[in-house]
């Protein structure tokens, strides 16, 4: 068994920025006035949320099993997530109500979040960096 603190205050901040991201592409989809693009969208976001939390739990529940018993869990609970995916993507592609590039993005929202906070967090340690030199200098 591995003993690791999950720092809750990471997951906070990530979905902070996922929040953030979503809202400036709702607005934006708003603004073009498609609503099938938004239903779709919001479908895959939905998902893609549950998802996110489905792996944290999946990862929490993992580090308290032994080895073996955690390399299968998690295989399986992998399955489960693409399943749920391509089940995903097959329900906004059948449905006329629902756009499938929407759906796509919205899946992918959580990564353009994730990413994102991580350019940022490099963009304020680089800063904080560079102004502590800037401030040490005689």
């Amino acid at each position: 068994m591995i003993d690791v603190k999950i720092n809750l205050r990471t997951e906070r901040q990530i979905i902070k920025q996922v929040v953030r991201t979503a809202g400036f592409l709702v607005i934006l989809i708003l603004i073009s006035g498609n609503f099938n693009i938004l239903r779709g969208y919001l479908f895959g976001l939905v998902i893609s949320l549950l998802m996110f939390f489905r792996l944290a739990s999946t990862t929490k529940k993992a580090l308290e099993m032994s080895e073996k018993k955690a390399k299968s869990y998690i295989m399986v609970q992998y399955l489960i997530r693409y399943l749920i995916y391509a089940g995903t993507l097959a329900v906004a592609y059948k449905r006329q109500d629902f756009s499938f590039g929407g759906a796509i993005i919205g899946l992918l929202t959580i990564k353009i979040g994730l990413l994102s906070w991580a350019f940022w967090q490099v963009l304020v340690n680089l800063y904080e960096s560079k102004f502590k030199t800037f401030l040490k200098k005689p």
